[in-house]
């Protein structure tokens, strides 16, 4: 199984790092098994260490902010591990007519909500797709984008440009 070890920034992070530890022991196992379903992959990496720090979050090198609620670092958590997984397995970029970020948010948002209410619950997914949406124009045309479509369309249409 993939083990992440979360590691401050500095002293000041310590207690956010402690809250993804504490994340990740609870249901790392959880995630890793539902996004390896959904991808229809096992991640290839076995240990990660992930930076607690106070900046925008990063799938590679994994680096999570520290402010974030609980509820906001687990869906991070999720939402990072895909864009890790899909460079694993080198899935197809988008158009190169489309911006880059735009495709690869739009990529992971057709799995993204459905692996959040899997795992947390549609209130959870319902929050976290407005937490994102309000961060940038890109999240949020995503997100409307993926959210357009229905669930067995959206899987379907992930599996087409993943594989």
């Amino acid at each position: 199984m993939l083990n992440i070890t979360f590691i401050p920034d500095n002293e000041d992070f310590s207690q956010a790092a402690k809250a993804y530890t504490d994340i990740w022991t609870k249901d790392g196992k959880r995630i890793i098994e539902s996004i390896e379903k959904v991808v229809g992959k096992e991640f290839k990496e076995r240990n990660i260490e992930g930076t607690v720090f106070e900046g925008i979050s990063q799938s590679n090198p994994l680096k999570l902010r520290a402010s974030y609620d609980d509820n906001t670092k687990k869906a991070t958590i999720v939402h990072e591990l895909l864009h890790r997984i899909s460079t694993e397995y080198m899935f197809k970029l988008p158009d190169k007519n489309e911006d880059l970020s735009l495709g690869l948010h739009k990529q992971i948002d057709l799995v993204l909500y459905d692996l959040w209410t899997e795992l947390y619950g549609r209130e959870f997914a319902d929050e976290q797709v407005i937490i994102e949406s309000k961060r940038t124009p890109v999240y949020k045309e995503a997100w409307d984008w993926a959210l357009n479509f229905h669930k067995y369309d959206r899987q379907k249409l992930f599996v087409r440009l993943c594989s």
